[in-house]
């Protein structure tokens, strides 16, 4: 039994070194860039560097992601290790994880080939992952945004209909706003919390709820996405409570008649329309 036993692990040590020897960084990395262009049109990748990591994960070193050109994200390392589902043929199933800055980012993803290579089901959880590490993000919004972002996205697709929905957190930022008659270019946040679901072309935004130091508010709404995403158009009401200081500007600045009574508690109704890049906010 203990030469069995002996002779198991000689096997298994044997087969973890030539596994590291003959390792094909190059082919995997080629592969990795070839299958991101394939699935997603516009976006590239460049990988400084691959390596084995054990137990059965593929670790990517300095990898930058650019989607027409423009950086998109830059990460420190991403780690793919392949699930059992990648056995069964037209099937990928990979857990993966990776580090921007301070924050981390890990998944699944599920990719089936019928008869192109498409994403069947997608998990993603992100921790303390800064917005402003994003530079995507600003320029698909059309405004800056940075804040603390966590939660958790899934996406689905089950005999051709497909879902997405999402509980994010973000805390302590800003978002710029680009409104002339409030004279200032960002408001700032302690926390946003939000409940969101997509089928198709259709964000239903279910809950939204605002935390800052110069308002509280809670709003639910659609989002009606376009191409390019920064002309997408907003359905958004809510109530909105201004703080002492903010209303006091508000009230300087704002002619009368688009300053209605405020309801119970100092709450405001809001309406927001128009576009992502140019929206159109009114108190009811």
């Amino acid at each position: 039994m203990n030469r069995r036993i002996l002779y198991a692990a000689y096997l298994v040590a044997i087969t973890v070194v030539w596994l590291y020897v003959q390792f094909p960084a190059g082919t995997i990395r080629a592969y990795a860039i070839q299958k991101t262009a394939s699935l997603v049109p516009g976006l590239a990748m460049t990988v400084d560097s691959v390596d084995l990591d054990f137990p059965l994960a593929v670790r990517f070193e300095d990898v930058s992601l650019s989607y027409r050109g423009d950086l998109a994200l830059g990460l420190s390392w991403v780690e793919w290790r392949p699930g059992w589902k990648s056995l069964i043929p037209r099937r990928i199933d990979v857990d993966f994880e990776t580090k921007i800055d301070k924050g981390r980012i890990q998944g699944r993803l599920e990719l089936t080939r019928a008869p192109e290579w498409a994403p069947k089901r997608f998990q993603l959880e992100l921790e303390a992952v800064q917005l402003a590490d994003l530079p995507i993000l600003a320029r698909q919004i059309g405004r800056k945004i940075s804040g603390r972002c966590g939660g958790e996205m899934v996406y689905d697709k089950e005999n051709g209909n497909a879902r997405f929905q999402a509980e994010l957190f973000l805390e302590n930022g800003q978002i710029e706003i680009r409104q002339p008659m409030i004279k200032r270019s960002a408001l700032s946040f302690s926390r946003i919390d939000s409940e969101i679901e997509a089928r198709g072309r259709s964000v239903n935004l279910r809950r939204i709820a605002w935390q800052g130091a110069e308002i509280d508010g809670e709003a639910s709404g659609t989002i009606a996405l376009k191409a390019p995403l920064a002309t997408s158009e907003l359905e958004i009401r809510g109530e909105a409570k201004p703080h002492s200081r903010f209303l006091t500007e508000l009230r300087q600045t704002l002619p009368e008649r688009l300053m209605p009574k405020p309801g119970p508690g100092g709450r405001y109704k809001v309406q927001l329309t128009g576009t992502v890049t140019k929206p159109h906010y009114r108190l009811l």
